[in-house]
């Protein structure tokens, strides 16, 4: 009798403890799915503040070559002007 009884509380035990593992399996799926799409969201953002990067790069590129431009050229004269002609 005694054998029974024990054997009808593994049962039970095994199988509550299947239950829970089972939930447990389930929230361990969620997470991993939750992951993946929040790294896909950063990799997104990344690449995002990356393109953004190269286009400053290029602005300040651009910017350079008009200033050495700008250089070149030559400037008019400043300070006090005693005849108007110039």
């Amino acid at each position: 009798m005694r054998a029974f009884v024990q054997v009808r509380q593994y049962l039970l035990t095994t199988a509550s403890m299947s239950a829970e593992l089972k939930e447990l399996r389930a929230k361990v799926d969620l997470l991993a799915m939750q992951q993946e799409e929040n790294l896909a969201a950063v990799n997104d953002l990344s690449e995002d503040v990356r393109q953004d990067i190269d286009n400053l790069y290029l602005a300040i590129g651009e910017l350079s070559s008009r200033m050495e431009e700008k250089k070149q050229e030559p400037r008019r004269k400043i300070g006090f002007r005693q005849n108007m002609d110039d």
